[in-house]
C-alpha cells in the first residue's frame, strides 16, 4: 500500500453542525488525502456525521475529552504521510492543497506551513502573527483593556491585507486551525504539547520548531475558511484556556518572573473591567454586559489566586 503524501487531522467535539462541510472540502481540493478524526467524546451525534460524510475516513473515537493538543497527537499517530494538515473542524478548504504542499516540499528546512484564512464573510483572521513576548501579550491583553483605540491597531497589524498577500519564509507561528506539517518534524519535537488543552499549543510548537533550527512559512496558495465558533461572543472556557496557555508559553521562553508579572497584570485588568461591565450592565440593562462582566470577574479571580 502507498504511503499517502498528506495525511489530514480533523479533531472533533460536538462539532455536528460543521464537521460535515469540512470533510467534503478536503474531498473536494485534497482528494488523495488520507483523512484521521478524532472525536474527543461529542455527545451530538459527530461521529455518525463524521462516517456519513467520509465513509473511508478513520475514525478515532475518545471516551472523554483529551483537548485540542492531545487529539491532534492522537491522530498524527494513526497517520501514514510525510506531511499531516490539521484543519479544524469548523474550518473548509477554499482551493486546492497541492500548492501548499508543493511549497513545503520545496523546502526542506520549512516544519511547517500556514495559509489564507478567512471568517465567512470574507474577513481576515489573525492566522500567522508576533512572537509571544512580554510585549506582544502587552498589547494584546493589557492596552486594549485601557485604551481601545490601540488595542483595535493592534490588531490590525495582524490582520493586514499586506502581510498576508505574500509568501514569507519565517513567520514567528502560524494559526493551527490551518496549518501543513512536516511529519519527521512532529517527530523530532514531539508534536503539540498536551500540557496546552486548547490554544496556544501552535505557537509554542512554532516557537520550538524555529529554536531546533527549523522555520515555519506561510503562502497565500493555501486557503480556508474558517467559522471560529464564538468568534461573534466572549466564550469563558476560550479565555481560560487561551490565558492558561499564554502563561505556559511565557515562562518557557521568559521564565517564571515575566509569566508570574503577566498573570497578576492581567488578574487586575480583568477583575477591573470586570467591575465597568457590570456597571455597564446596570445602566443599559444589557444581558450581554452581564455575561461578560461575570466571566472576566471568574476567570480573574482564578488569576489572582
Amino acid at each position: 500500500m502507498s504511503v499517502p503524501t498528506v495525511s489530514a487531522i480533523v479533531v472533533t467535539h460536538d462539532g455536528v453542525d460543521h464537521v460535515g462541510a469540512c470533510l467534503r472540502s478536503l474531498a473536494e481540493f485534497a482528494p488523495d488525502a488520507e483523512v484521521v478524526v478524532v472525536d474527543n467524546a461529542s455527545r451530538d451525534g459527530t461521529p455518525d456525521a463524521v462516517r456519513s460524510a467520509a465513509p473511508r475516513a478513520r475514525l478515532l473515537e475518545n471516551p472523554g475529552n483529551r483537548g485540542f493538543a492531545a487529539a491532534c497527537r492522537d491522530g498524527v499517530v494513526a497517520s501514514a504521510g510525510r506531511f499531516f494538515l490539521l484543519l479544524n473542524q469548523d474550518a473548509m478548504l477554499a482551493a486546492p492543497l497541492a500548492p501548499l504542499a508543493a511549497a513545503l516540499d520545496a523546502d526542506d528546512g520549512l516544519a511547517a506551513i500556514g495559509g489564507r484564512v478567512t471568517y465567512p464573510d470574507g474577513r481576515l483572521q489573525a492566522t500567522i502573527g508576533h512572537p509571544w513576548t512580554p510585549t506582544r501579550l502587552a498589547l494584546s491583553w493589557l492596552v486594549p483593556a485601557r485604551v481601545p483605540v490601540l488595542g483595535a491597531a493592534c490588531a490590525r497589524v495582524e490582520t493586514s491585507a499586506r502581510g498576508y498577500g505574500r509568501a514569507r519564509a519565517d513567520v514567528p507561528w502560524v494559526s493551527g486551525a490551518f496549518l501543513l506539517g512536516r511529519r519527521r518534524v512532529w517527530d523530532e519535537l514531539g508534536g503539540f504539547d498536551p500540557a496546552y488543552f486548547m490554544y496556544v499549543e501552535d505557537v509554542d510548537y512554532a516557537d520550538r520548531a524555529r529554536r531546533a533550527g527549523h522555520r515555519v512559512g506561510y503562502s497565500p496558495a493555501g486557503r480556508a475558511v474558517h467559522a471560529e465558533r464564538g468568534a461573534t461572543g466572549l466564550r469563558e472556557d476560550a479565555l481560560r484556556w487561551t490565558v492558561e496557555g499564554s502563561v505556559r508559553l511565557l515562562g518557557r521562553t521568559h521564565g517564571d518572573a515575566a509569566a508570574a508579572r503577566f498573570r497578576r497584570s492581567l488578574a487586575r485588568i480583568l477583575r477591573a473591567d470586570a467591575v465597568a461591565a457590570g456597571l455597564v450592565a446596570r445602566l443599559s440593562g444589557s444581558a450581554r454586559r452581564r455575561a461578560q462582566a461575570a466571566v472576566f470577574g471568574r476567570v480573574g479571580r482564578e488569576l489572582a489566586s
